[in-house]
């Protein structure tokens, strides 16, 4: 999440070059990533964590749903 952070502030807050744009994109799916990561207390699919290494359908069979200007 650090990284990403300062990936974010070197980015412009109006982004116009379609680069910028791109990369404001992927910062921001990255961040929401990172908070599905450290929320979801299990490993599933091609996310593992090692200190939960195995999945809990009882806990977290379900979908996470973040809103992208509530993690600014």
């Amino acid at each position: 999440m650090e990284k990403i952070k300062a990936v974010e502030k070197e980015i412009s807050k109006n982004p116009s070059a379609k680069e910028e744009i791109e990369l404001k994109n992927m910062t921001q799916v990255a961040k929401l990533i990172c908070y599905a990561a450290i929320n979801r207390k299990e490993s599933r699919g091609a996310h593992f964590r090692i200190d939960f290494p195995l999945s809990d359908d009882k806990n977290w069979k379900k979908h996470l749903v973040y809103n992208i200007m509530s993690k600014q």
